[in-house]
């Protein structure tokens, strides 16, 4: 393969780990904001339902709030966006900077430039958690698309593994790129 190949697929792969890792970055996001969101309107309600005198029709309000209040606070401890958020925003971080010292060497680089550049990609996806396989061709396409490339570069995921891709891996298996 020659320079200038290899070169066009670690920039494109740098690019598309930079949105992979801002998808994740923002899932994370919205799931601790949620989270703290139903922490404290659960914990609100069970301090209005523990204060108030609720009559016979309203007794299940007070166990009802606590345990909303719990399961949210639960799985903020357990899951930990807010920590998933950080590590997402310093991988995207690490590839950005990748993506811009290969835009600084120009798409002819020499072989020992590449090669280290190559090493670094392979560094900053060591330190990574394992890759959602559908959330990462999604990105490969959201690229394709925004860099004007041939549609047939894109990959055949379904609108339903595009729903669950934030969370689990829905058939992985099946997904390839379109025939040429």
């Amino acid at each position: 393969m020659d320079t200038e190949t290899a070169y066009g697929e670690l920039l494109f792969a740098a690019r598309r780990s930079v949105r992979y890792h801002r998808h994740r970055q923002r899932f994370l996001d919205r799931c601790h904001d949620t989270g703290t969101l139903l922490t404290t309107c659960g914990g609100l309600a069970t301090i209005a339902a523990a204060t108030a005198a609720p009559d016979a029709e309203w007794t299940w309000l007070l166990p009802a709030a606590a345990a909303i209040a719990t399961l949210a606070a639960a799985q903020e401890a357990v899951v930990g966006p807010a920590g998933g958020t950080r590590r997402h925003e310093a991988l995207a971080s690490d590839f950005a900077t990748l993506e811009r010292d290969l835009l600084s060497i120009g798409p002819s680089p020499n072989v020992e430039s590449l090669r280290d550049l190559q090493t670094r990609r392979l560094e900053i996806e060591a330190t990574e958690p394992p890759v959602y396989r559908v959330l990462d061709p999604t990105c490969h396409d959201e690229l394709v698309t925004a860099l004007g490339h041939d549609r047939r570069q894109r990959t055949n995921v379904t609108r339903l593994q595009r729903l669950c891709r934030q969370f689990f891996d829905l058939a992985p298996h099946r997904i390839h790129k379109h025939a040429e």
